[in-house]
């Protein structure tokens, strides 16, 4: 008998602005840049039509206003540890 193994997965696409923490609302409409492209969006900026793959001047065209930052993916990564030690103290192991 083989063991049957489980697999989950999570899309956070806005985890990006979570990490950054500056706006832990969403009600502003900021957004996170790599490579010259949105990486994340608040719900505020989704709403004035800013999204995900977006070059930075169509972006900033659709929401002058537009609240920028830098992709941070060691802070992500540092962000998202606590998240992960509660899904291997409550659900299964996470492979890394």
């Amino acid at each position: 008998m083989s063991a049957i193994e489980r697999v989950a997965c999570a899309w956070l696409p806005d985890w990006p602005i979570v990490a950054d923490g500056s706006n832990p609302d969403g009600a502003r409409a900021t957004a996170v840049v790599g490579g010259g492209k949105i990486v994340a969006c608040s719900a505020a900026a989704r709403a004035l039509g800013v999204r995900r793959g977006m070059r930075l001047r169509q972006a900033t065209g659709r929401a002058p206003g537009l609240e920028l930052s830098e992709r941070d993916v060691e802070g992500e990564i540092r962000c998202f540890e606590p998240v992960l030690q509660h899904l291997e103290q409550h659900i299964a192991p996470v492979g890394r």
